[in-house]
Formats: structure tokens, C-alpha cells, sequence
């Protein structure tokens, strides 16, 4: 849900990988402006408005 905290290590455990790809991930989707990061709070998933 848009506003939910993300971290790398939760993601990297439920996977049962490594935090380097995790970080890769999450860093190409900051890049598509599909995460955030919030100063003190870590990413958190941006609010997507779908045109249809």
C-alpha cells in the first residue's frame, strides 16, 4: 500500500537472498519514482496514479 515502509533486510529474508540484489531492486524502483526515501523513516512505496 502507497506510504508502507520497505527494508531491505525484511525483503532479503522473506526471499532467502542476499540484501545486494534487494538493494539493486529497490534502487531501480526509486529510479521509476515507484519508492521514496523519507529522511528518518527509510523507503516507503509512492502513491502511483493510474491513468487509464
Amino acid at each position: 500500500m502507497p506510504g508502507d515502509r520497505l527494508t531491505e533486510d525484511d525483503i532479503a529474508q522473506q526471499f532467502n537472498c542476499s540484501r545486494t540484489p534487494v538493494r539493486e531492486a529497490l534502487r531501480k524502483l526509486e529510479q521509476e519514482n515507484l519508492l521514496q526515501v523519507k529522511p528518518g523513516i527509510g523507503m516507503v512505496i509512492s502513491n502511483v496514479d493510474i491513468e487509464l
